[in-house]
């Protein structure tokens, strides 16, 4: 190992131990380390939900480690929404010529040279910092570590309230907003979000404003064909997925040159302004989304977007507690949601992507849940509560239990690992309930810098077995 610069991994390694807790930034100012974070193994910073105190002011997110502080810029993380959570930089050395590191929000990311300030000898205090960071990725949290002395059955009843929670945070914004549009404008507008979480989430939301329901009936009632055209220009258009250059798939040129020419003709084409992450897998690209969500608008026109889908409820009602629920519900949401045989997106990406995609639905099951779980189920609770049906209420609640979980992402890993390092084998995740019960714990616990894992009130509650309400 070079002496002068030693790898990434020792660092984080060192920041792992209780080596030291106190440093100094490179602007003079004292840092506290009350939790250094958790590892994270994926992409994206370093250590997540780290916690620090900065002189008087108490800090709660990410950290990053470099050797030298130009390599902040060279990895390009100034340009990536993964590191706009960063809260420290810490580097071996710093070059005080560089300028300060700002997050988009305008924050200033503080930074710890290491080199100056680690102790004597500090390298044979960690002899082999991976096998150090494998060991310190695998620890549970205080709750985890609990768990196989608490039991399960306390922990299934704090995660069925947290559910409940969850779902009651997600209702509240279109309750509110109940008596300033019409319902099926809300439905639209919570779907429509729920589409393009979690990266498009919010230009989809205001898509759905610039585009109000309203506004799609003139196009959706037009012939198939037409309406396609109309909707998706404008649609793409918005977005900034409708490129000049025209595609490299054959199939796609003349669409390409058609939605060219109908965008072209508008007035206006303000794009929209909400900030917008790119994913990784090219199945959830926003143009598959848009060109899937296309289908399922045509699809329930006829009828109307609120009475299609109440009529679809009204049909789950009768199995709410029968075993043939789970499988109901999901035959009728794939009907829903189904992308014809013929549509060309079955296989891109968008108009500026070269690879060719296995033939597949544009809505499927992983996306059906986001909409079920962050559309349908808060709009028609809040629709429930407005008309005072206490039997739909109960249906969404069962709805939950049966819906398959929604893909894996950083938050349910982590919590995934710190709740159930020790009792993953037989404690399956197995449905959508569990699940944003975990979610919401990790909102209501894990992201509180007061409490900090070791004086998590969460392990209070288990060891209670208590069943009041979550803070």
């Amino acid at each position: 190992m070079p002496e002068k610069h030693p790898p990434e991994q020792l660092l984080q390694a060192l920041w792992c131990l209780p080596v030291a807790t106190e440093f100094q930034t490179t602007t003079g100012e004292q840092l506290r380390v009350e939790f250094p974070g958790w590892l994270n193994s994926g992409a994206g910073p370093d250590f997540l939900e780290a916690r620090l105190c900065l002189g008087d002011q108490q800090l709660y997110g990410a950290v990053e480690f470099h050797t030298h502080t130009r390599l902040w810029q060279a990895h390009g993380h100034p340009d990536d929404p993964a590191y706009q959570q960063v809260i420290l930089h810490v580097v071996l050395y710093h070059d005080p010529r560089l300028p300060p590191l700002v997050r988009e929000d305008g924050q200033t990311i503080p930074v710890v040279e290491l080199a100056t300030q680690l102790p004597e000898k500090w390298e044979q205090l960690v002899p082999d910092g991976a096998a150090l960071l494998k060991e310190y990725e695998r620890l549970p949290g205080h709750c985890g570590s609990l768990l196989p002395e608490i039991g399960q059955q306390r922990l299934r009843l704090l995660l069925q309230e947290a559910t409940e929670q969850r779902l009651q945070q997600k209702m509240l914004p279109i309750q509110q907003a109940w008596n300033t549009a019409e319902p099926e404008e809300l439905l639209h507008r919570a779907l429509f979000a729920a589409l393009g979480a979690p990266n498009w989430s919010a230009p989809f939301a205001e898509l759905s404003q610039r585009l109000p329901w309203s506004a799609l009936q003139s196009w959706l009632r037009q012939p198939p064909r037409s309406a396609r055209a109309e909707l998706l220009a404008r649609w793409f258009g918005l977005c900034g997925l409708l490129p000049e250059t025209p595609p490299n798939a054959a199939d796609l040129h003349r669409e390409h040159a058609h939605w060219r020419q109908i965008w072209e003709r508008l007035e206006n084409t303000d794009r929209l302004s909400a900030p917008r992450r790119e994913g990784r897998r090219p199945q959830g690209r926003p143009e598959r989304l848009l060109v899937g969500w296309f289908h399922h608008l045509q699809r329930v026109t006829p009828l109307g977007l609120l009475r299609f889908w109440l009529q679809q409820l009204k049909t789950l009602e009768p199995l709410a507690t029968t075993d043939t629920l789970r499988q109901t519900l999901l035959q009728l949401s794939d009907q829903a949601f189904h992308t014809p045989d013929w549509e060309p997106w079955r296989k891109h990406a968008g108009f500026a992507q070269t690879a060719i995609l296995p033939d597949q639905q544009l809505l499927g099951e992983q996306r059906q849940v986001l909409l079920w779980v962050n559309g349908l189920l808060p709009f028609f609770l809040a629709y429930a509560r407005q008309h005072q049906e206490p039997e739909l209420e109960s249906l969404l609640y069962r709805l939950l239990l049966v819906l398959p979980p929604e893909p894996e992402n950083r938050h349910t890993r982590f919590l995934r690992q710190r709740l159930f390092a020790l009792e993953a084998p037989t404690f399956p995740l197995s449905n959508c309930s569990m699940q944003q019960g975990m979610l919401q714990l990790a909102k209501d616990f894990c992201h509180n810098f007061h409490q900090g894992c070791h004086r998590c009130e969460l392990v209070t509650l288990l060891q209670e077995g208590t069943s009041q309400p979550l803070p």
